[in-house]
């Protein structure tokens, strides 16, 4: 979890008072958008990844250039195949609203961002790198999706803007 205090863009958030915010997978894709998102916005941040050390690193690194603090911690929390993936998913959302009703008498926010077809590496290193593009077809815009178009959502909720909002899963997915 993270305090979501807002700050004038351009301005640094004092290291006292910046969220600490942990992006799994942050070293690609769409949790590196995050990253770079969370970093703008004046997040200290955890970027979590699997197995690629030097694009966490980077991630890292960009996000310090915005005068954040920002590490690179190894961690596995995937799943290895597109049914576990899917099955995943669906549990999160169910999980969100569950936790959500459990602790926000405590004043903590749950939310999920559920993302459609995304152009990332997540579909090569599952033996299918053309995936996003097949699938173009039957999304209702037409196209896969980029990380940069999902960080914003992730972002808006974990800002006070989205103070009132808990048990939602926000699904970025082209109309799907």
């Amino acid at each position: 979890m993270s305090d979501t205090r807002s700050r004038p863009a351009g301005r640094p958030v004092p290291p006292a008072v910046r969220p600490l915010t942990i992006v799994t997978g942050g070293a690609r894709g769409i949790g590196a958008a995050t990253v770079a998102h969370l970093a703008r916005a004046g997040h200290d941040l955890i970027v979590g990844y699997r197995d690629d050390r030097a694009a966490a690193e980077r991630a890292a690194a960009a996000a310090q250039d915005h005068g954040v603090r920002a590490v690179a911690v190894a961690g596995d929390v995937t799943a290895h195949d597109y049914v576990h993936y899917a099955a995943a998913k669906a549990g999160v959302e169910a999980m969100t609203v569950g936790l959500a009703k459990e602790v926000a008498d405590q004043g903590i926010r749950v939310n999920a961002v559920a993302p459609g077809t995304v152009h990332t590496r997540i579909h090569a290193d599952a033996g299918d790198p053309d995936r996003a593009g097949r699938a173009a077809a039957r999304i209702p815009l037409g196209r896969a999706g980029e990380p940069d178009e999902i960080a914003p959502a992730i972002v808006w909720l974990l800002g006070s803007e989205a103070s009132y909002v808990t048990g939602a899963s926000i699904r970025a997915a082209g109309g799907l």
